[in-house]
C-alpha cells in the first residue's frame, strides 16, 4: 500500500488550495502557479533561504517569513504580494546591488540575468542605500570553472550544487559580513 501524504488545506492570496504535507509555501504557490521571486532557490537543491526574496505574509503577522523554507501547516493564510513585502523585497534587492559590482549596462549577462530581472520586476531603478562596493580577486585558479566575486550576489546555489549534485566539497564561502566571498 502507498503511503499518501496527508493533504492540508492552505489560502495564497485568497485562493484556497489542498497541497501535500510537507512542501513549503514556495512549493504550494508554485503548484498552483503563484509567482514568489527566489534568487537562492533551485528544485534541484536543499532549500535555504539566504536570499530573503520569498518573503510572504502568514497568518497576518507582520514580522515577513522566507516561503522557500517555511512548511505549509493547514489552515495556513499567506499574502505573497502586498505594498510591505514589495518594499521589503526591494530593499534586500537593493543591498545586493550595493554589496558588489552590478552594472547591468556593462555586463556581458545584460538581459539573460536573474537579478537584472527582478530590478525590473520590482521597479528598481536606483539605489537607496550607499553602496559598500569594493573589488574582489576573480578566481581563475581552476582550469574548469572562474568565479568573479565582483559579481556574486552569495546566493549559495554554486555552494550547495558542489556538495549536493557534484559531491565534491571543492568551494564554500570565506569571510564575514561584508568580506564574505
Amino acid at each position: 500500500m502507498e503511503n499518501i501524504p496527508k493533504q492540508l488545506n492552505v489560502t495564497i492570496d485568497g485562493l484556497q488550495i489542498s497541497v501535500p504535507e510537507g512542501i513549503t509555501i514556495l512549493e504550494a504557490a508554485r503548484q498552483n502557479s503563484i509567482r514568489i521571486p527566489t534568487l537562492c532557490h533551485h528544485p534541484a537543491l536543499s532549500a535555504w533561504g539566504g536570499c530573503r526574496l520569498c518573503v510572504v505574509e502568514v497568518d497576518g503577522s507582520p514580522k515577513l517569513v522566507a516561503s522557500c523554507v517555511m512548511p505549509v501547516r493547514d489552515g495556513m493564510s499567506v499574502v505573497t504580494n502586498n505594498s510591505n513585502i514589495i518594499a521589503a523585497r526591494r530593499t534586500i534587492l537593493e543591498f545586493l546591488f550595493a554589496e558588489r559590482n552590478h552594472n547591468c549596462m556593462v555586463c556581458s549577462e545584460s538581459g539573460d540575468c536573474e537579478l537584472q530581472a527582478l530590478a525590473y520586476e520590482l521597479q528598481m531603478d536606483h539605489l537607496t542605500v550607499p553602496n559598500s562596493f569594493e573589488e574582489y580577486p576573480v578566481d581563475i585558479t581552476s582550469e574548469f570553472m572562474a568565479i568573479d566575486h565582483n559579481r556574486c550576489i552569495l546566493c549559495g546555489r554554486c555552494v550547495r550544487a558542489c556538495h549536493e549534485i557534484a559531491g565534491a566539497y571543492v568551494i564554500n564561502y570565506q569571510g564575514r559580513g561584508i568580506k564574505n566571498r
